[in-house]
């Protein structure tokens, strides 16, 4: 290991635990110092880490706007370095911002595809599946697409369930509860 990669691993070790701590500026001193080593260094899917955890703590201050060219970038350098994980990972939080800040096209529009390339891909986590096909369900849901939502939710449930992930279970059977029809 080079000692840029060392020392931007220790900016990235200090970054997650600033931000678990609830000390984000300890965060954002060594996102930001994340990033200078990235791009110095040219280390493009290290930068994608950097960028989704400055994206990140904008959501985390309730600031979608400000997360939004970050994950936009983050998806670029995904697409240049043809990594179809990383580019799934990075669609879904881009059309969770979209869907935070109700660009429910823009929001389907990414949520689609990175459902479609974790489908693709048969390695793929059922976490990283399932935590894609939750927010398709709701911009579906937003966008009055009950049928189609109401599988996404389904769909979701089941993933989270065979997991043993309660708190998803628990807000996909509501979403599922929403969208079916009571009988009179």
């Amino acid at each position: 290991m080079d000692p840029a990669e060392q020392e931007l691993g220790e900016h990235l070790r200090l970054a997650v635990e600033g931000r678990r701590a609830g000390r984000p500026e300890d965060a954002w001193r060594h996102l930001l110092a994340g990033e200078a080593i990235c791009r110095s260094t040219g280390r493009r899917r290290d930068l994608v880490t950097v960028l989704a955890g400055m994206a990140q703590l904008h959501r985390d201050a309730g600031d979608a706007v400000s997360a939004l060219p970050l994950f936009e970038e983050a998806v670029t350098h995904c697409q240049q370095l043809r990594d179809p994980h990383r580019l799934a990972h990075a669609l879904r939080h881009l059309g969770e911002v979209h869907l935070e800040l109700r660009h429910f096209d823009r929001a389907q529009q990414h949520l689609r595809e990175a459902v479609d390339r974790y489908r693709s891909q048969p390695d793929t986590a059922p976490l990283d599946l399932a935590n894609a096909v939750r927010p398709l369900a709701s911009c579906l849901e937003r966008q009055g697409g009950d049928d189609e939502a109401r599988a996404c939710w389904i769909e979701a449930r089941d993933l989270y369930a065979a997991l043993g992930l309660d708190a998803g279970v628990a807000e996909c059977a509501a979403g599922v509860l929403r969208l079916t029809p009571r009988s009179s």
